[in-house]
């Protein structure tokens, strides 16, 4: 069967006999589809869409999927960024003392040879 011709999501499942399933509050984030499972490559379709517009065929991981997205909520805008920032200045204050130490620890070219006298 054809997408061709079906004007909406309702039309093409009728045209192939199956029932419409949808999946509210999708987002960005969002890794698996209610009753269906992981599948992020719809997940990004769906994320990515205009609104009322039909998809073109995704192959997922469990089937092969047509969605349209019916509704798109902007998110809130953040005030705040405080958290947001001590939480990425702490990622990247232990990755640099992290690769410090590794950096040092590869030039300073040392030999470790105590697995010979223990």
């Amino acid at each position: 069967a054809s997408l061709k011709g079906a004007g909406s999501i309702q039309d093409l499942a009728t045209k192939l006999n199956v029932n419409v399933e949808s999946a509210p509050a999708i987002t960005f984030s969002s890794i698996s589809l209610p009753s269906v499972g992981v599948e992020p490559k719809v997940v990004a379709y769906a994320t990515n869409m205009p609104q009322g517009k039909l998809s073109d065929v995704i192959k997922g991981s469990n089937g092969v999927y047509v969605i349209s997205v019916t509704n798109i909520q902007q998110p809130e805008a953040i005030k705040d960024y405080t958290a947001t920032l001590t939480r990425v200045n702490s990622s990247f204050q232990s990755r640099a003392s992290y690769d410090a130490y590794n950096a040092l620890r590869k030039l300073a070219n040392i030999d470790d040879r105590r697995a010979n006298f223990y």
